[in-house]
């Protein structure tokens, strides 16, 4: 045999060896991926919890973008349990890897008459590829849980003037597993405005709280106009999760100082005769909020005048109260008949007021018949000399 044919023959060999892997490779089913490890698990796997509570407990699932089916295998009687994701109650999920996980919530309703100690529940993670894993949450109840929520403020007492608003700003702490959402409610004095927030947003009633975080609070308390001075209480309290948390606050009122002085009638004038008292009515008010404990009466009249105060000094004048004074003005006995200025003050707690009272002296009525019959003396005086001499 020629080398020639040799060659010919095992070129031939080769090619069908050739065709025959590559007919093989075409025939046989293309090799299985390697299987991603598949897990199911938490941050919490240990939660103490109250009877009649309502507890969210995250879960973590990976398994290299695969469905996971998952499921709660195990638990007591009579304890609710739902998986919730995406705002959805889910039985699967697409795992994440260990970088995102992807995440579901276990919400447990625990029954109301359930006994103190450890109850277990159990999951079941299973990816499509057949590899699983299993997850076992302890739920302890008893009988209070303490610091599971929280409600604080520095501040709890602010104060200021009667036309002031009160803020005041609180930490919401969620000791719970998993977020749990907050109804909020502030309960104020009658005729007070009032409102608790969320910071930064002033229409919303609820605040939803993740697991071991705080949320910022904002409380507004806005006083009625007529408001008066003290101390006035306001209860904040935040509901969820089958908790209930509340703070008490107070908004100390300063009352402020404010007097006027006026007459009944409005009227600043008054009139009189010299050497004697006339009887002037004044109004005292206390337009503040906060009580007078003494109001002092005191004049400035023209010279060798006399003014008096009946009575001189006022006491215990409550908020909105008017009181009626008097004033008995006595011009001197020489005054001459004219308008004199009355300017009269009334002061307490460092705050005056004033009003000047245009008063008209008249002549008595003793000196005005003295004038009248040296009038007539006079005329008949001037009528004898006429008639006397008259005739000549």
């Amino acid at each position: 045999m020629s080398g020639s044919t040799v060659t010919r023959r095992r070129a031939a060999t080769a090619a069908t060896l050739v065709a025959l892997v590559a007919l093989l490779t075409l025939l046989l089913p293309p090799p299985l991926p390697a299987h991603a490890e598949t897990t199911l698990r938490t941050p919490w796997p240990v939660v103490e919890v109250e009877p009649g509570s309502e507890v969210t407990i995250e879960l973590e699932v990976t398994a290299a973008d695969q469905r996971v089916d998952l499921a709660v295998v195990e638990a007591p009687d009579d304890w609710d349990t739902l998986l919730r994701a995406g705002g959805f109650v889910v039985r699967a999920v697409t795992g994440g890897d260990e970088e995102e996980p992807a995440e579901v919530d276990l919400e447990v309703t625990v029954p109301v008459d359930a006994p103190e100690g450890t109850s277990r529940l159990t999951l079941e993670a299973t990816a499509a590829d057949g590899t699983s894993d299993r997850l076992d949450v302890d739920l302890v109840v008893a009988e209070e849980v303490a610091g599971a929520v929280t409600l604080d403020t520095e501040f709890p007492e602010l104060s200021g003037a009667v036309d002031d608003d009160f803020g005041w700003s609180l930490e919401l702490g969620n000791a719970l597993p998993g977020e749990t959402t907050f109804a909020l409610q502030a309960v104020g004095p009658s005729g007070w405005l009032t409102s608790a927030r969320p910071s930064g947003e002033p229409q919303a009633t609820t605040v939803t709280v993740p697991g071991g975080e705080t949320e910022t609070i904002d409380v507004d308390a806005e006083p009625p106009a007529n408001v008066e001075a003290g101390t006035y209480e306001l209860q904040v309290v935040a509901t969820g999760g089958g908790q209930r948390v509340e703070v008490e606050l107070a908004a100390v009122v300063e009352g402020t100082v404010s007097l006027e002085l006026s007459t009944p009638d409005e009227r600043l004038n008054a009139e009189g005769p010299t050497g004697q008292a006339t009887r002037v009515p004044l109004l005292l008010t206390n337009a503040g909020a906060a009580p007078l404990e003494k109001v002092q009466l005191s004049a400035e009249p023209p010279a060798d005048w006399d003014v008096a105060f009946e009575p001189e000094t006022v006491t215990g004048l409550a908020p909105g109260d008017t009181v009626e004074v008097t004033a008995e003005v006595t011009p001197s006995d020489d005054a001459i008949a004219g308008d004199y200025t009355l300017d009269v003050e009334a002061e307490a707690d460092g705050r005056t007021d004033e009003l000047t009272i245009r008063f008209s002296v008249r002549t008595p009525l003793g000196w005005g018949a003295v004038g009248l019959g040296t009038i007539l003396v006079a005329l008949a005086s001037l009528g004898a000399v006429f008639r006397i001499f008259g005739r000549r």
